[in-house]
């Protein structure tokens, strides 16, 4: 496990008070809730990082981004889920959340998306068609899959089809998510507002999705692009603020 910051040390320990709080309280009132200002993300309690069980090769092959003759430009960013790097983890109140992830230009025209529980058992495997432009793409678990269920962990895997058929060392990026039980979200009307509840309720992958969909029917609202880029660096992944975003599925 990374070391963690003093910093990040005493924002872990004050969001496990907090929550401590909020139990004693049988955990029946919902957080205040602010209506302007910039989004915060509360991290949830540290918790065991739950082990690895999807495999994704012996090594990977890159060659699904880069030119043969040039290899990889300048500017190249890896694939990279958007979670929080520390921990590679995040809480959701959905049964079928989005899973954010930035994909570099690139040769593959499929995603596979695959969840499995923390023992490895099988969840569900969705495809995603991909134009292979560069840019942030949502893939949302299909309302046919099954539900994720409240306060288990799942490993979800995206794996990128760079032939005409999956192969063993396919690019892969892999995190984890577990689904919460919350009380109620108030009646709020705007993405914002939605956001920094879901943010001060430690729910990352709902805070992103709500930001994430704000933007692409507000690409040019500051408030909006400012709280995206709050968050994206509150998880350090600050170098993908100014990234675009693709259609998601």
């Amino acid at each position: 496990m990374p070391m963690l910051t003093f910093r990040q040390m005493l924002v872990l320990t004050a969001a496990a008070l907090i929550l401590s709080s909020a139990t004693q309280r049988a955990h029946s009132q919902p957080a205040a809730t602010p209506t302007r200002g910039s989004v915060i993300f509360v991290p949830p309690p540290q918790r065991r990082r739950p082990a690895s069980t999807i495999g994704a090769g012996s090594r990977q092959d890159w060659s699904c981004f880069s030119q043969p003759s040039q290899g990889f430009a300048p500017e190249f960013q890896p694939p990279l889920p958007l979670v929080p790097t520390d921990s590679n983890y995040g809480q959701t109140q959905a049964a079928h959340p989005t899973f954010w992830i930035y994909l570099p230009r690139s040769q593959a025209r499929q995603a596979i998306l695959s969840i499995r529980d923390e023992a490895g058992q099988y969840h569900s495997q969705t495809t995603f068609p991909l134009t292979g432009a560069p840019g942030t793409v949502g893939l949302s678990l299909p309302l046919s899959a099954p539900p994720l269920e409240i306060d288990r962990d799942y490993e979800w895997a995206v794996v990128l089809v760079c032939n005409q058929q999956p192969l063993p060392n396919d690019p892969a990026v892999t995190a984890w998510v577990r689904r919460v039980a919350m009380p109620p979200a108030p009646a709020l009307t705007t993405p914002l507002e939605r956001a920094v509840w879901y943010g001060n309720n430690s729910l990352w992958y709902d805070t992103l999705d709500q930001l994430a969909r704000g933007l692409r029917s507000q690409p040019n609202n500051p408030a909006l692009a400012a709280a995206w880029e709050n968050v994206l660096r509150e998880g350090k992944l600050e170098t993908l603020a100014e990234r675009p975003l693709e259609p998601f599925f």
